[in-house]
């Protein structure tokens, strides 16, 4: 049961983004570099909810860490 609210809470974020790409209104830096943080961080949700490798281990731990740790503050502008 809990897999599938996983999936669909993937479903809830990914559906949003996607659709903002195609229809082209992530026009600022700040905004594209959001984007990027969201599809790295949701390619990695999508990776351990479905137990599929998806790139090494250590690039996982380098992108997740500083966010546990430091939080927000590690780049206030997003």
């Amino acid at each position: 049961m809990s897999d599938i609210l996983w999936i669909l809470y993937l479903g809830v974020l990914g559906a949003p983004a996607i659709g903002f790409l195609l229809k082209g209104k992530y026009k600022t830096a700040s905004m594209k570099i959001d984007f990027l943080v969201s599809a790295t961080t949701w390619t990695g949700l999508f990776g351990y909810v479905t137990e599929i490798s998806i790139g090494p281990a250590l690039l996982w731990k380098f992108v997740f860490f500083p966010w546990f740790t430091l939080g927000s503050s590690i780049c206030p502008l997003l």
